[in-house]
């Protein structure tokens, strides 16, 4: 994957570590900017979509690709459904990601839709 297919949401400050998204043709994929060779997690296009509705809406996840806890003090931990990698996110790296699907940032599989993030890379 090219480096500069790598997304943030425009709500990540410029020190913050941050979910970073990239699309692809089928989907989406995931990772920690912290820690970029530590993994990623897939989503195919409906799994992201879903994905997205239940990160914006903090409900269970529904995707069937991974599932995302909330903890008390809003940190967040996404682990894949396929293989375990579990990936977690600092309260304000959550919020900066929620904020940015709130806006539709990531919706790139959403038809008639441009998304509008910046580039990580």
């Amino acid at each position: 994957m090219p480096q500069d297919a790598w997304r943030t949401s425009s709500y990540t400050r410029d020190t913050e570590l941050c979910v970073e998204v990239a699309p692809t043709a089928g989907g989406a994929l995931i990772r920690h900017s912290r820690r970029p060779d530590a993994g990623t997690i897939s989503f195919s296009s409906g799994e992201w979509l879903r994905f997205i509705r239940d990160a914006r809406s903090n409900r269970p996840s529904t995707n069937g690709a991974a599932e995302i806890e909330l903890a008390d003090d809003g940190a967040a931990r996404v682990r894949s459904l396929r293989d375990g990698l579990e990936l977690h996110f600092t309260d304000g790296e959550w919020r900066a990601f929620v904020s940015g699907i709130r806006a539709g940032e990531f919706d790139f599989h959403r038809p008639g839709h441009e998304p509008s993030a910046r580039n990580a890379g």
